[in-house]
């Protein structure tokens, strides 16, 4: 429903922006090219948001025996292969073999942070995914995703992970709904974890995580 209705605003918006429209012709060049990219970031979250929902309300988990490895690996070679811009490299030795959990949601807290991580990471930053963790009932991921991006000022660090609360950065003009590390706080709880951040000047940002065996 809240998608159906932000899409007459959305096509108006559409509307304004289209060259080859001789009714719009008065309108300036420069204008319309920031009027085309609140346009993008708006088609953005509107593709996502119904995703964020789904994954927000989740309640109930459906556990198994995951190869975890090879699950964070896949993440990360994916985010590669569409970022472009960034390296993102994995050091996962030692993590167990096997772990249990629901492989949909981890699935999804790994991806949410990766996200999150290219979102505020410069263009050529590095992306670091890692763990540990012999003991197969629990396993930290830790830091689980490091970027060279801006500093989260340190009254943000907790705030981050509650609902629609993100840190603005003007200078990259990249939004999302501010659901991201709210799911990720979520699945980690469900899996009997934490999550938690850390960041220092011209460091970026550590995302450390506990997880257990469900």
């Amino acid at each position: 429903m809240l998608t159906h209705e932000l899409n007459r605003p959305l096509q108006a918006l559409n509307r304004l922006i289209r060259p080859d429209r001789t009714a719009e012709a008065h309108i300036d060049p420069a204008l319309r090219h920031q009027l085309a990219a609140i346009n993008t970031e708006f088609t953005g979250v509107m593709d996502t948001c119904p995703d964020r929902i789904r994954q927000a309300s989740s309640t109930s988990l459906e556990p198994t025996s995951v190869q975890l490895r090879k699950l964070i690996q896949g993440i990360a070679n994916h985010f590669q292969q569409i970022s472009g811009r960034h390296l993102i490299r994995c050091d996962l030795k030692a993590l167990p073999t096997e772990f249990r959990c629901d492989p949909k949601l981890i699935g999804i807290l790994i991806s949410n942070l990766t996200e999150n991580a290219i979102r505020q990471a410069p263009d050529c930053g590095a992306i670091w995914v890692s763990g540990h963790g012999r003991d197969p009932q629990c396993i930290s991921i830790s830091p689980c995703v490091t970027d060279e991006g801006p500093r989260i000022p340190k009254g943000l660090q907790e705030r981050i992970f509650e609902r629609y609360v993100q840190v603005q950065r003007e200078e990259t003009h990249k939004a999302g709904m501010g659901l991201g590390l709210f799911i990720v706080k979520r699945i980690a709880e469900m899996h009997g974890g934490e999550v938690m951040c850390e960041s220092e000047p011209c460091e970026g940002a550590i995302f450390r995580m506990i997880l257990r065996s469900v």
